[in-house]
This record gives C-alpha cells, sequence and structure tokens, in this order.
C-alpha cells in the first residue's frame, strides 16, 4: 500500500488502527507469497524484494 492509498483511505474515514492492520495484512500477505516461492523458501533475504 502507497502513502497516497493510506491518505486516501484515512480521508475516507478509516481510524489509523483499521489502516494499520489492512497495511500489515497486505505486507504479510507480500511476505507468504515470497516464501512460498520454492526459489525463495529457504532464503532469509527475502525482505529485499519488498
Amino acid at each position: 500500500m502507497q502513502d497516497k492509498e493510506i491518505i486516501q483511505k484515512w480521508k475516507q474515514g478509516l481510524t489509523k488502527n483499521q489502516l494499520a492492520k489492512q497495511y500489515r495484512r497486505e505486507y504479510n500477505m507480500q511476505i507468504r507469497n515470497i516464501r512460498s516461492s520454492v526459489r525463495h523458501r529457504h532464503s532469509r533475504k527475502i525482505y529485499n524484494k519488498l
């Protein structure tokens, strides 16, 4: 989620906690997808991919 998206959702009335939950959910999904790929399954250097 980019800064523009966060600001837009905040202006639509979402609270900081709701935004944080959405951001964390998206981030965790990205991490899960990277870890599930065969190439990065045992790699711990996946955070550079984000």
